[in-house]
């Protein structure tokens, strides 16, 4: 199973939730708008299915 989380600027809440239930990082793609100077990456996680 796989899913993906937009991680906005230091807000990593949500992702650190996943992981401590056993998603594991896949993919992580960073962004920078250029027009805001805001950060943001995108995390593929999977989990094996239960």
């Amino acid at each position: 199973m796989e899913k993906i989380i937009l991680i906005r600027g230091s807000s990593t809440g949500e992702v650190n939730e996943h992981l401590a239930q056993g998603w594991k990082v896949k993919l992580l793609k960073t962004v920078n708008d250029a027009t805001t100077s805001r950060f943001y990456a995108y995390a593929v996680l999977e989990k094996e299915d239960e």
